[in-house]
């Protein structure tokens, strides 16, 4: 709940503080912008389709959501 700590930090990255961790988030969001660019490449170039590019890109943004939150929640448990 969220009166609960939260220990799945440490649980998933055991040894890592919560500063690794917060760079590990960051390391993978620039890692989704370059994934964006090469989808709009894609389909700029016509190698995908319009339905394709919708799809991937709305993942990537979801996916990007998620990690920003939960970056934001590491760095805010210190």
């Amino acid at each position: 709940g969220k009166g609960q700590p939260c220990s799945t930090d440490t649980n998933l990255l055991p040894g890592y503080s919560n500063a690794d961790i917060a760079h590990f988030i960051q390391i993978g969001i620039g890692s989704l912008c370059e994934a964006e660019y090469h989808i709009i490449l894609a389909h700029d170039l016509g190698y995908i389709s319009k339905e394709t590019f919708i799809n991937v890109s709305n993942r990537i943004n979801e996916l990007r959501m998620k990690m920003i939150k939960y970056n934001e929640r590491v760095r805010s448990d210190k």
